[in-house]
């Protein structure tokens, strides 16, 4: 089983902003196509925003950690796996489960 992290919505929201650049969106057959051009700009400190070919996010392709758990928690709202962001927040304000992060 793993590990979920509470990046509360402020946090999740600047980390998301400070995506190391050169940073670019793709569709997983865009990546597919040119996987060449994605290893060359992660080699290069970038990030990929990666998103379905039905327009779903899924999450960044990075070499920072920090990001890459800001994205997985990002998939797992955008799926509807947990309730967004805010609602966790009040969740853990209300006790009903442990904080993390600030």
């Amino acid at each position: 089983m793993g590990t979920l992290t509470l990046i509360r919505t402020r946090r999740y929201a600047r980390l998301m902003s400070e995506l190391p650049t050169p940073v670019r969106s793709m569709t997983l057959a865009e990546i597919q196509a040119d996987h060449e051009q994605v290893y060359n700009l992660l080699e290069q400190g970038g990030a990929v925003r990666v998103y379905t070919d039905e327009d779903h996010f899924l999450g960044v392709l990075t070499h920072d950690p920090a990001l890459r758990d800001a994205a997985d928690i990002g998939m797992l709202v955008q799926n509807g796996h947990i309730p967004p962001l805010d609602e966790l927040e009040r969740m853990a304000d209300r006790g009903e489960i442990p904080s993390f992060g600030s």
